[in-house]
């Protein structure tokens, strides 16, 4: 009625104080018909205020803003409505509806030419917006099909503050990860790019993902059908590279993705920055956070580099001196030493490791209480064993350190100090009749037996191999540990009297 009664042309562009126009206000306050009569009498849908907000921003900001959107763009024809431009912060209306979820919103400002490329003040782009506000895969694919229609190419492999991509996005905790990777990867992403630290999609995925074998599988996959040749030998910052990671990593099945990495041309030999070959990791970490059997890794190697017609450096020493027979000793892993041994380490040149290389202290934060003790006397003799019988000659030094081991395990406390007649326990004997040190020995028996004879029928393997079963936590607490210090009597006592009677042992 305004326009119809006033005899002057009215200035439907007129600004406030802060550049605000009527159509401003009217959109902030939700008057729709006022935003269409302003619309209809010429107001500018491109006029910009003080904070640099155009209609389409403030639209972007509302909770009702579909309606007032549509009306912006069809009562806008004579002048297009420009969708890209930048607040004083540098975002677009696209930014906001992103931020806010305004699905609708995002859909009308892409198919009416919204930049789906442009990065904003935080230096996200569109798409690290859709995944970072967790839009899902189904609102992404139309993300990328109205660009198609748009003939707008999105550049996946934009980066974020010129560190992290699309795909680094994705693997930070994205609940359908493996739905992006196979879009964004179908979708043209580079399977080698690197983020700051080195890391390539198959670092990260060998690294953080819990099912990695099957999303290993996946993403050879996809580029093999994208005919986009993955790096599998590329290097982080560290120097590692996919199959170191997945050596370190504490993965089920990593068996498996370790024979595919190695099938597609993994490096059984190179090194990382410290000297350490995918086969000195194995001999770092403890057995059981490899989650597979130890001597079937290393029979895949040695399978490998034969098919391969490459030699598997088995000796190869790493920044500080070490092979991984040294390795394996020191964190006393008898199954490691044995495979290595069976495999050619070299035991003429053998050099034992010296007190501080056994790192006893995270020994104990893995393995603490009277499973400390159990791991370590359960480990500590085995090795020795092992190398003595492929014909190593231990001296006073590495005897000493030995001791010393013991002696922190105070695994040598007499029997009269544990629990009387804790072999006569009814629960301990029902389950210890169960478990066989051998065919015609049971745990029960070997109780029975005084320490002179039980050490003739019971070696170090077969401690190992006892405490290492789900028998033996089968058996109560109480006479368990009991157990530990008996059987721990038994197998040092050998030992012990071997070289108490040196006169210079303690001399050293």
């Amino acid at each position: 009625m305004l326009f119809k009664l006033s005899r002057k042309r009215l200035s439907v562009n007129a600004m406030d104080h802060l550049n605000q126009t009527p159509l401003y206000l009217a959109l902030s306050k939700g008057h729709r018909k006022l935003v269409e009569l302003l619309l209809r009498n010429g107001a500018d849908s491109n006029a910009i205020d003080k904070n640099g907000f155009t209609p389409l921003h403030i639209v972007a900001k509302k909770q009702y803003c579909i309606g007032f959107a549509r009306m912006i763009f069809e009562l806008s024809q004579h002048k297009p409505v420009k969708v890209n431009v930048r607040d004083r912060k540098g975002n677009t209306p696209l930014y906001y509806a992103l931020f806010y979820r305004r699905r609708n919103l995002v859909q009308l400002l892409l198919k009416n030419g919204a930049n789906p490329n442009l990065p904003y003040a935080n230096g996200l782009t569109p798409l690290h917006m859709l995944i970072s506000k967790y839009y899902g895969i189904g609102f992404a694919k139309e993300f990328f099909e109205i660009n198609d229609v748009n003939r707008r190419k999105v550049n996946v492999d934009a980066r974020f503050k010129k560190e992290t991509t699309s795909l680094d996005l994705v693997w930070n905790g994205y609940p359908d990860f493996k739905d992006w990777m196979e879009l964004l990867l179908t979708r043209g992403a580079n399977p080698n790019l690197c983020n700051k630290k080195g890391l390539t999609p198959l670092h990260i995925i060998c690294k953080d993902v819990y099912e990695s074998h099957e999303m290993v599988e996946l993403f050879f996959k996809i580029n093999d059908h994208n005919h986009r040749a993955v790096k599998v030998n590329a290097r982080d910052t560290s120097g590692n590279t996919p199959l170191h990671l997945i050596l370190q990593s504490k993965r089920f099945k990593i068996f498996n993705t370790v024979e595919f990495l190695l099938k597609k041309g993994a490096n059984l030999n190179v090194a990382n920055n410290e000297g350490l070959t995918p086969l000195h990791i194995i001999c770092k970490k403890n057995v059981e956070e490899l989650y597979c059997d130890v001597n079937d890794l290393v029979e895949l190697f040695l399978r490998m580099s034969n098919e391969r017609h490459q030699t598997l450096q088995i000796n190869a020493c790493d920044e500080k001196g070490r092979t991984p027979l040294q390795l394996a000793v020191a964190n006393l892993k008898p199954d490691v030493v044995e495979a290595l041994l069976n495999y050619g380490a070299d035991i003429s040149n053998f050099v034992f490791p010296t007190e501080s290389d056994f790192e006893i202290e995270e020994f104990e934060k893995k393995h603490y209480g009277i499973n400390f003790k159990l791991r370590l006397a359960s480990s500590v003799l085995p090795v020795i064993e092992l190398l003595e019988n492929r014909g190593y000659e231990l001296n006073r030094r590495d005897a000493l350190i030995i001791m010393k081991l013991l002696l922190k395990l105070r695994s040598f406390e007499k029997s009269a100090d544990v629990k009387d007649c804790w072999y006569d326990d009814e629960k301990f004997v029902k389950e210890a009749k169960d478990i066989m040190i051998n065919p015609s020995l049971s745990l029960n028996d070997l109780t029975r037996l005084r320490s002179e004879e039980a050490e003739k029928l019971f070696t170090h393997r077969d401690y190992f191999k006892l405490v290492h079963s789900e028998n033996w936590w089968k058996l109560p607490k109480g006479p368990r540990e009991s157990c530990t210090a008996y059987l721990c009597e038994i197998m040092s006592r050998g030992f012990i009297q071997r070289w108490t009677w040196d006169p210079f042992l303690f001399l050293e």
